[in-house]
């Protein structure tokens, strides 16, 4: 067993990365890592003080890649038992942490494992535009555009509110305009990528999207858009960066550390958690503009074609892509796949969108044999689940998450198939007997009336 560790260990300390543009690359990755290490704060501190020792290698030497490594294990035990079933940037997070995994232990069983890196801007580039235009595609909807219900009033309403210290409602024509500025930033503006004259430009008005966002509680989304985007205008075939770049990259890690810091001490200190979110924002985008402020001022866009040789690949990511956000017109599920913030119906009879008629789209059913909920236990009043409609497959898979979680009898009253059904434990019901794919078939609350509020 001895000469196998060390076999093992010799193999790992043998891989090398020497291109100092991938290992800014995993330090961001690192960073957008941290940001949305959430559940594990309290629950398992010794975890999270090692996730952060590791950040904080790597705010000592970015170079450190090791440290990011050991990170992405980390996540990928806890986002394996949870996905799909997570916010849309942790599902992102999955995907490129078990790819980077991959490759890594690739790269120890052949040693002399090489990617074009012509290939590696352009994977990051289409992915960034199909990921971008889809998120901007789920929100063709009429309710999107409904500027009472409009999910771009409750980004603006809490952004404003903090800002001005006081509650504005926002202006119809003020809401219509940030629902056409939304759909151009996420369907348009990332093409500019895919050409040298605009992609410096296309990327900074990204970020300058995401700087604001920031500011609305999504500085963990935030994290993870840097990874992705500065991935998009690096010249991979150049092995080394700017030296101010390595030393700004600094600056970002710190102020990621200080926001991580500053957010469990708030919450341990039971600070108004309204104004969390904002608070983390401010703290995320100083270290933002100053690390974006040196690597726009000392990159260089460079002029890099597709590689015929790579187009199946590309293709695949692509495809790939669209098919887990697309699904949701399917059947097979309409949350945790850039359907965020969309206001997007898919129910086969009251579809909302604009473009795409699920009445002729739909194949699987899911979401038509539903449950209305009239009643729920007041253990599960933070779901906000009474008067409303949920799949079935969503509703037992919650049922017996609930069993399992809640010692005491789970009373509901149901009306299922037009019967209404009254159960004194749900423990006891056929609600909580779950197909292992349910799991995986996320589905949101369904509205029983009025324009479709927003969700994320």
């Amino acid at each position: 067993m001895q000469p196998f560790l060390e076999t093992i260990t010799g193999k790992i300390k043998s891989v090398t990365l020497i291109n100092e543009n991938y290992l800014l690359l995993l330090a961001l990755f690192n960073c957008a890592l941290l940001m949305n290490f959430h559940e594990l704060y309290w629950k398992k501190p010794y975890v999270t003080i090692l996730f952060f020792t590791m950040v904080g290698i790597i705010f000592l030497n970015y170079r450190l890649w090791r440290a990011t490594i050991i990170n992405i294990g980390i996540s990928l035990s806890y986002f394996i038992t949870r996905i799909p079933r997570m916010s849309n940037h942790a599902n992102i997070e999955f995907f490129i942490a078990f790819l980077i995994l991959s490759l890594f232990l690739y790269k120890i069983i052949y040693p002399k494992l090489k990617i074009a890196p012509n290939l590696v801007s352009w994977i990051f580039r289409i992915s960034v535009v199909t990921i971008y235009f889809y998120s901007g595609f789920h929100k063709l909807n009429t309710d999107y555009f409904n500027p009472c219900v409009s999910c771009v009033n409750e980004v603006n309403d809490y952004i404003i509110s903090n800002l001005t210290g006081t509650t504005l409602k926002i202006p119809e024509n003020v809401s219509r305009f940030f629902q056409y500025t939304s759909i151009v930033m996420e369907m348009l503006i990332p093409i500019g990528l895919l050409w040298k004259a605009t992609r410096k430009g296309s990327a900074l008005l990204l970020l300058f999207f995401h700087f604001y966002l920031n500011l609305a509680v999504y500085s963990d989304f935030g994290s993870l858009a840097v990874f992705l985007i500065v991935g998009c205008i690096l010249d991979f075939e150049s092995k080394i960066i700017h030296y101010k770049i390595s030393r700004a990259i600094r600056y970002y890690i710190f102020f990621t550390l200080l926001t991580f810091g500053v957010k469990i001490i708030l919450v341990k200190y039971k600070f108004n958690p309204y104004y969390l979110g904002f608070i983390q924002g401010l703290i995320f985008n100083i270290g933002w503009v100053i690390f974006f402020y040196y690597l726009f001022t000392n990159v260089k866009a460079k002029s890099d074609l597709i590689n015929k040789r790579h187009l199946f690949i590309l293709s695949t990511c692509f495809i790939l892509i669209s098919f887990w956000t697309l699904r949701t017109y399917i059947g097979l599920g309409n949350s945790g796949n850039f359907t965020m913030f969309s206001n997007l119906v898919t129910e086969e009879t009251t579809s909302n969108h604009l473009l795409i008629d699920t009445k002729k789209t739909k194949i699987f059913n899911f979401e038509e044999d539903n449950v209305h909920i009239l009643k729920l236990h007041d253990t599960l009043k933070k779901e906000e689940l009474v008067d409303t409609k949920i799949p079935i497959s969503e509703f037992q898979f919650l049922s017996k998450n609930w069993c399992r979680l809640y010692k005491v009898k789970l009373n509901c009253t149901l009306v299922y198939k037009k019967d209404t059904i009254v159960i004194d434990d749900l423990r006891k019901s056929e609600f909580v007997k779950t197909q292992w794919w349910n799991r995986y078939l996320y589905f949101r609350k369904i509205q029983t009336e009025g324009p479709n509020t927003c969700r994320w």
